[in-house]
């Protein structure tokens, strides 16, 4: 009966084992999990939208009459959503990137704009 025992307890050792050398392996990450590239001038819209640089309805929103000129050649602008910080009170850092009629960026634009300020609950009428 002992060797009962001991032959159970062997066998859920290497099972456990085994087990967890399986969930270091699936744990690792792949070879091709690079991060995507971050946006530069020249990329296509393809390109920059893969990278997670998508338009935002708010952001745009915002940046409305509170953007620089665009350029010239620029047929269309994304305003992603990344995580807007404030950069000093009451103002929010905002990021355009505007591509041209082949659909390739031509300008990486980043300005601010006025944030709104609330009160805390309790201080609203």
């Amino acid at each position: 009966m002992r060797w009962l025992t001991a032959a159970c307890g062997i066998t859920a050792l290497w099972a456990s084992t085994l087990l967890g050398v399986g969930f270091i392996y699936a744990a690792q990450p792949s070879g091709d999990s690079t991060p995507p590239p971050l946006p530069h001038i020249g990329m296509t819209y393809g390109q920059v939208a893969g990278s997670g640089v998508l338009d935002n309805h708010a952001v745009r929103a915002a940046a409305t009459g509170h953007e620089p000129p665009r350029p010239e050649t620029a047929v269309g602008c994304v305003y992603p959503f990344n995580g807007t910080t404030e950069i000093g009170p009451g103002r929010l850092t905002i990021a355009r990137y505007c591509f041209d009629t082949t659909m390739h960026l031509i300008a990486i634009d980043r300005f601010s704009v006025p944030s709104v300020q609330d009160g805390t609950p309790w201080e609203t009428p």
